[in-house]
């Protein structure tokens, strides 16, 4: 039994366990003390209810088993904090090339400035008109007036 506890001691710094009894049950509780950083799963503990001779002839089977699985959830956690790691280094690698590329100076040129500056009487610059008859309300953007009538 010992041997068993002490593999899955490998795992957590301590642990507890509880026993109590009801009529001929037993119910033994087994709870590792997860460390910083743990998933949810690893703090669950094994509960086993059974006769003492039940207990006897399965309890390190069980722990074992216990210890088996809880060590399989600690593998896919260290797995997962790898993908998502190595994902986080690529998307910072992806954001500092674009930074570095948004940061040279373009060699296509800019669009000239359109020639209808003069126009400033609150129409567009295709004379738009709304369903009534009235010019086309048009918020200017930039250069270029938009219809939010339209």
């Amino acid at each position: 039994m010992f041997v068993a506890l002490q593999q899955l001691l490998s795992q957590s710094p301590s642990l507890s366990m509880s026993i109590t009894g009801q009529g001929n049950n037993l119910t033994v509780v087994v709870m590792p003390k997860p460390t910083a950083g743990d998933s949810a799963a690893l703090a669950q503990p094994l509960k086993l209810t059974g006769t003492a001779e039940e207990l006897d002839a399965g309890f390190v089977e069980a722990l074992t088993q216990f210890s088996t699985a809880r060590l399989s959830v600690v593998e896919q956690v260290e797995a997962t904090k790898a993908v998502l790691e190595a994902g986080r280094k690529e998307s910072a690698s992806k954001a500092t090339a674009a930074i570095k590329k948004a940061g040279k100076p373009s060699t296509a040129s800019s669009p000239a400035p359109s020639s209808d500056d003069d126009d400033d009487q609150g129409e567009s610059a295709t004379g738009s008109t709304s369903n009534d008859g009235a010019p086309a309300a048009t918020a200017d953007v930039g250069q270029s007036a938009i219809n939010i009538f339209a």
